[in-house]
C-alpha cells in the first residue's frame, strides 16, 4: 500500500488532474456527437434496465444505428472509462490523501468495462435473445453509476472540508 500511496502522490498533480478531466470531456462530446442521431438513447446512459427493456431499445434501430453505436463504443467507450477513471482516482487521492478512497474509480472502470462487453455480446448475438445476460448488463450498468456516484460523494465532501478549513481556519 506504501508504494501505491507513492505512485498516487506522484501522479496526482493538477496537471494530471486537469488533463484527464479535458481528456473525459473530449471523449465524452465525440461521444455524444456519435450517438446523438440515436434519438432513443443508449443502455450506458440508463441508471438501470430490464432485458426487456434492452431489447425493445434496440429494436427501434436500424441495423445501421445499431453499427454506429458498436463502432462508437469500440472507439471511446473503451477509452473514456479510463480517462474518467484516472481523472476520479488522482482528483480524490489529491483531496483525501487516502489510497484506498483512490482505488474506487477503478471499480466503476472494471463494471464499465463489463457492462460494454456485456453490451457488445448482446448486440451481436441478435436476433437471439439472452435475458439473463441482458438482465445482468442492467444490473452491471446499476453498479457503475452507484459507484460512480459515490466517487462523486467523496470528491464534495472532500471539497467542501476544503473550503470550510480555509474559510474557518485548519483548528475548526
Amino acid at each position: 500500500m506504501i508504494k501505491l500511496y507513492a505512485y498516487f502522490k506522484k501522479l496526482a498533480s493538477v496537471k494530471n488532474i486537469i488533463l484527464f478531466f479535458v481528456l473525459s470531456l473530449l471523449v465524452n462530446l465525440l461521444f455524444a456527437k456519435s450517438h446523438g442521431i440515436l434519438e432513443f438513447g443508449i443502455p450506458d446512459t440508463h441508471l438501470h434496465y430490464t432485458a426487456e427493456e434492452f431489447y425493445a431499445l434496440f429494436e427501434k434501430y436500424t441495423q445501421k444505428e445499431i453499427n454506429i453505436y458498436i463502432k462508437g463504443m469500440l472507439l471511446l467507450d473503451f477509452i473514456y472509462p479510463v480517462f474518467y477513471s484516472l481523472f476520479l482516482a488522482l482528483f480524490i487521492f489529491r483531496l483525501s490523501h487516502k489510497t484506498l478512497q483512490s482505488l474506487l474509480p477503478f471499480g466503476v472502470l472494471i463494471f464499465d468495462y463489463i457492462e460494454n462487453m456485456s453490451v457488445f455480446t448482446l448486440i451481436r448475438l441478435m436476433p437471439s435473445r439472452h435475458m439473463d445476460l441482458a438482465t445482468f448488463a442492467g444490473y452491471f450498468t446499476l453498479t457503475k453509476w452507484i459507484l460512480t456516484s459515490l466517487c462523486l460523494i467523496i470528491v464534495l465532501v472532500y471539497m467542501v472540508r476544503y473550503f470550510v478549513k480555509l474559510k474557518f481556519g485548519r483548528n475548526e
